[in-house]
């Protein structure tokens, strides 16, 4: 199956929700002309996407940081990018789902 392009496996890999993350505003580091925040987790690999919602109370904080939309998968992590340090943590729900 196809979502936006991106083929969702269907050998019983489901995707992985992750509620209530913090995204710490002191642990993001200065990437090349932006800064980044490196999110681990066991379930992320490059066969993956992940996609952030960052939770009502937080938007302002995505905001005004300048979040960007991609997001990069690695092996047991993604790194998240933004225009400037995020002033608070930002909360958020992380969705991890398998692809091919």
């Amino acid at each position: 199956m196809k979502i936006n392009g991106i083929t969702v496996s269907g050998g019983g890999s489901s995707p992985t929700l992750l509620s209530n993350q913090t995204l710490a505003s002191g642990s993001w580091a200065v990437s090349g002309s932006y800064f980044e925040y490196t999110f681990s987790n066991a379930s992320i690999n490059t066969s993956t996407s992940v996609d952030i919602t960052p939770y009502n109370d937080s938007i302002s904080t995505t905001q005004d940081a300048g979040i960007l939309p991609q997001i990069i998968t690695v092996a047991g992590a993604c790194k998240v990018y933004a225009q400037i340090t995020p002033s608070t943590d930002i909360i958020c729900d992380i969705l991890i789902t398998p692809t091919t």
